[in-house]
């Protein structure tokens, strides 16, 4: 890959890294990959670009490369350990049945047999080495989704009932955040997104009101 996050070469998918604050400097990755018939949102969908340069086909293995030199996990540079390695597939799981179980649309019984036919999401691979010169790589497969990282405390836990209800102070969930909220959106600089705003489809961005034009009283004569 030749830079910290884009597009795969001449493939379907994207990644994206991030690097921890000092002193760790602790590294992740996230890598995916993706068809063009299964990600309707997705740039060159269904268009002959797409299928011309690779999208969803086979792949050999993506090469990253570290650069700075060693760094001892503890620098801009190459770690001293292995990367965990972390993966979900969410071509293989999609369908009808098990988006409904996934979305909560089925009772028990069925959505339990949905939910048990589903292969496992952000399952732990074990450890991939880094190359003396700093590389490692992945083999990404069509809907793909790879998180590789120094980090070495992720997995999936089960929620604390009694936290999920209330918070640690014995708030409950829906105290922690003001509801009904409110903002006049004065006070922010211009182009700039609000508060709690997120782009997705689309921009937030602060502008200043438009006067509304009035007609003139004038032009009403004839």
């Amino acid at each position: 890959a030749g830079s910290g996050s884009g597009m795969l070469p001449d493939d379907g998918g994207y990644y994206v890294s991030f690097v921890g604050p000092p002193p760790e400097y602790d590294f992740s990755l996230v890598a995916v990959r993706f068809t063009p018939e299964r990600s309707s949102c997705g740039r060159h969908v269904h268009t002959s670009w797409s299928r011309s340069h690779g999208y969803g086909r086979e792949r050999d293995p993506h090469t990253f490369r570290f650069e700075g030199g060693a760094g001892g996990g503890r620098g801009r540079g190459t770690p001293d350990r292995a990367l965990k390695v972390w993966h979900s597939n969410f071509e293989t799981m999609r369908g009808d049945v098990a988006g409904g179980a996934l979305m909560g649309r089925f009772s028990s019984p069925r959505a339990a047999l949905a939910m048990s036919e589903m292969p496992p999401l952000f399952r732990e691979e074990g450890d991939l080495n880094v190359d003396a010169d700093g590389t490692f790589r992945l083999k990404l497969n069509p809907g793909d989704v790879y998180t590789v990282s120094t980090v070495n405390v992720g997995g999936r836990k089960e929620v604390d009932e009694t936290k999920k209800k209330k918070g640690e102070e014995g708030k409950s969930r829906g105290d922690n955040f003001p509801l009904p909220y409110k903002d006049d959106f004065e006070g922010y600089k211009e182009r700039l997104w609000p508060r709690y705003f997120s782009d997705r489809v689309g921009l937030w961005e602060i502008r200043p009101e438009m006067e509304s034009s009035k007609p003139d009283d004038d032009d009403d004569d004839d």
